[in-house]
């Protein structure tokens, strides 16, 4: 692959990131109902609304779920995986299967995402002048429902909260078990 090849697809996937993060914080902020006057929760809602805004006429919610944003991941995630490997491979990949592997990506973007989210958590428990933080605020709120369901089953040990550590491996243990054998039968179509 040529450097501006190699340049092109640096700054689609750097580009590509931010917006799905940016769209899976919403879906969870929306999920655990943010505070919507939360510095972070408006930062998202000004960068997502003048595409979510317009989908939700034909997309509603389900469950708490915006079924908008949801669309809006998969799309992009299917978008930028096409972009890559048009650029990579000079081919466009099927339809079919480019959307399964989107579908699974954004499935491992939300495992990843809360593995960060339960990480920064633990890192953030040790400074407590910092819990009222706005930040802290929406880490908490997208943590605590994981770590809290931990939390009833396994005890503190030593003193010590294992609870992040736990989820943080389950998620990894879900990711290997059941996302990864996933993306392998979808790369196998191609």
């Amino acid at each position: 692959m040529s450097p501006i090849a190699s340049a092109s697809v640096y700054l689609l996937q750097l580009i590509g990131s931010f917006f799905l993060y940016l769209f899976v914080l919403r879906l969870w902020l929306q999920k655990f109902r943010a505070h919507v006057f939360n510095p972070v929760s408006q930062f998202v809602i000004k960068c997502t609304n003048p595409i979510i805004k317009p989908l939700r006429f034909v997309l509603p919610g389900v469950r708490g779920f915006d079924l908008a944003v949801v669309f809006m991941l998969c799309l992009t995630q299917w978008v930028l995986f096409s972009l890559v490997t048009w650029i990579s491979f000079g081919v466009f990949p099927a339809v079919g299967p480019g959307v399964l592997h989107a579908v699974s990506m954004v499935v491992m973007l939300n495992c990843n995402f809360f593995v960060i989210v339960v990480i920064i958590s633990a890192i953030v428990s040790w400074f407590p002048q910092l819990k009222n933080s706005p930040f802290v605020a929406i880490v908490n709120l997208l943590a605590q429902p994981l770590l809290s369901v931990v939390r009833r089953y396994v005890p503190l040990i030593g003193g010590v909260d294992v609870s992040p550590l736990v989820v943080i491996v389950g998620i990894h243990l879900l990711s290997l078990l059941v996302i990864s054998p996933l993306n392998n039968w979808i790369a196998s179509m191609f």
